[in-house]
């Protein structure tokens, strides 16, 4: 995720809100797929990726301990 470089920059307890705008999906990747850097893959709550029918948004939680972003709000 391009929302921080290291662990270190992301700052344990941050929060961001992803807004798409427009009618393209969105699919958001549980343990990032093939993101090689820890800090910079996402945990999905489902285990599964999250997919949106076009506009969305979705609200990210940095967790430190686990070195995760964590998804923990999605509307569709």
């Amino acid at each position: 995720m391009a929302f921080c470089s290291g662990a270190e920059r992301c700052g344990d307890g941050r929060m961001i809100t992803v807004w798409n705008t427009t009618a393209q999906n969105m699919t958001i990747a549980h343990e990032s797929g093939t993101e090689a850097t820890a800090a910079a893959r996402i945990t999905t709550m489902t285990g599964a990726d999250v997919t949106s029918t076009g506009a969305c948004a979705a609200t990210f939680y940095y967790d430190g301990t686990a070195a995760r972003w964590i998804l923990v709000g999605f509307q569709n």
